[in-house]
């Protein structure tokens, strides 16, 4: 993975190994997150809505690069307000 710093965010460039890892990692955050926020809901709701809305948001995260993955890689374009735009290479 290489990555390249700008005035508005960054881009990030995976190799078809590389995106295949961060898929795998991406995913089991999404889960273990939400599971967390899930558990966490009865002894202070606050921390689950927000285990919950980082997990949907790394699951959506890890999807995207999934489906964009050709064999060839991808590259993330991501943004400081964390909005993001995935593209196959």
């Amino acid at each position: 993975m290489t990555h390249h710093q700008t005035w508005y965010g960054g881009n990030s460039i995976y190799t078809n190994a590389a995106t295949i890892r961060a898929v795998n990692a991406f995913t089991t955050i999404a889960w273990t997150t939400t599971i967390g926020g899930g558990l966490a809901n009865s002894w202070f709701p606050p921390f689950a809505a927000g285990a919950v809305v980082s997990g949907g948001y790394m699951g959506l995260l890890g999807h995207r690069m999934d489906v964009n993955n050709n064999g060839n890689g991808v590259e993330v374009r991501m943004t400081y307000a964390l909005v993001y735009n995935v593209v196959s290479r």
